[in-house]
């Protein structure tokens, strides 16, 4: 298994409830897929950089997961169904030491 680091941003117009089921959902594949969910951080609603699709907020979530390219692929296919999210990337993160996320948190 390999290790990914994984990121998306959610509408804002979604509310609370239905923003942490999202996150679950997208959580849960790599869950049902028996992969290890080595951190997570939640950035919550920050501001774009740029308009998408005339949102100038977003949700952003992140996690680091050992898994195998299976489950990227079902991540992301189901990413690319749900209008809810806007934007996602899964970047392959093997050859760093400890969490990459730890720069986020300062």
């Amino acid at each position: 298994m390999k290790k990914y680091e994984i990121g998306f941003i959610i509408k804002p117009t979604l509310d609370e409830v239905k923003t942490k089921e999202l996150i679950a959902k997208l959580k849960d594949i790599y869950v049902v897929a028996g992969s290890n969910i080595i951190d997570e951080f939640d950035m919550g609603k920050r501001e774009l950089a740029y308009e998408i699709e005339k949102n100038k907020t977003g949700y952003y979530y992140f996690h680091v997961v050992e898994t195998e390219a299976d489950s990227n692929k079902e991540f992301e296919r189901i990413c690319r169904i749900s209008e809810d999210v806007l934007r996602f990337m899964v970047i392959n993160v093997s050859h760093v030491e400890g969490s990459t996320l730890d720069m986020l948190r300062k």
